[in-house]
């Protein structure tokens, strides 16, 4: 959804938004793991709202960085290591 002020958006909004797309994507991947090969691939989809956001679309543009973030973290040797 579209916003023009900040104030437009509500606080249930915003949670719903986080959920969906950052939460679901977090428990995906902790699901996707015991089930991968040595070297598999996870894949987030982002946005160019990520590095670009769109002013009238704050509450989406932040979950696109946040998943574009989580998969920079994902990509560290650390961070996955049943996979290495």
């Amino acid at each position: 959804m579209t916003h023009e002020t900040l104030e437009e958006i509500s606080d249930e909004e915003f949670d719903y938004t986080l959920h969906v797309n950052v939460s679901a994507y977090f428990r995906l991947v902790k699901a996707a793991l015991p089930h991968m090969p040595a070297g598999g691939s996870i894949i987030g989809s982002s946005s160019v709202n990520s590095d670009m956001p769109s002013p009238t679309l704050a509450p989406y543009a932040a979950t696109k960085a946040a998943i574009a973030n989580f998969s920079a973290s994902l990509a560290q040797p650390k961070m996955l290591s049943p996979l290495r």
